[in-house]
């Protein structure tokens, strides 16, 4: 299939809506990821739905949302899902996965033994965390990795790093984070 990255930046330039979903009981990675996709698509001037059958834990309210975390589908799905952060296609819910025939899935996720459940699958283990992968995708698509997309890349990496103390942090991540910094991202907010 080539590069999977500019597989899925091609799909969101030729389309207009989209439900980004994450994996039940969403963690910091999946409520940033899903969040920060939010804000390429609405910097892109797309139409987008965003899906946690979960909703939002009252420990990420504090997250810059470009639209709310839905807990229900809505009733007729778009064309396309972009699924983050999920290990296995069952971890989306059972709604979700009672209606993949409605909709072709974009599967974006770092974990080892990833089943593939997509259409197109972006699964890179090296990956810190999903939100690493965001930002690259935001660079493949000229949205600057500033302002409430970096909050929640940064939302997405720091916590799935430990905060930069797990073995998982990469130079790459650290980089991706003094540049969101120099880009004017207050951590301390």
């Amino acid at each position: 299939m080539g590069n999977p990255r500019k597989r899925i930046s091609d799909i969101i330039r030729e389309n207009d809506a989209f439900l980004v979903a994450s994996h039940t009981n969403p963690d910091g990675d999946a409520i940033g990821s899903i969040c920060a996709m939010g804000h390429i698509l609405a910097a892109l001037g797309k139409q987008f739905t965003l899906y946690n059958p979960s909703g939002l834990p009252e420990r990420y309210a504090f997250a810059d949302q470009p639209a709310p975390i839905e807990a229900e589908l809505p009733s007729e799905l778009p064309a396309w899902t972009i699924v983050m952060d999920c290990g296995a296609g069952a971890r989306m819910g059972d709604a979700l996965m009672a209606r993949l025939g409605e909709t072709s899935v974009i599967n974006m996720d770092h974990h080892l033994g990833n089943d593939e459940f997509g259409a197109v699958n972006w699964v890179d283990p090296s990956q810190p965390a999903v939100g690493t992968m965001v930002a690259a995708l935001a660079a493949e698509l000229d949205v600057p990795v500033t302002g409430p997309l970096a909050e929640n890349v940064y939302l997405a990496v720091s916590t799935d790093t430990g905060f930069f103390t797990y073995g998982n942090t990469t130079p790459e991540s650290l980089e991706l984070t003094a540049q969101m910094l120099r880009s004017g991202l207050d951590i301390a907010h």
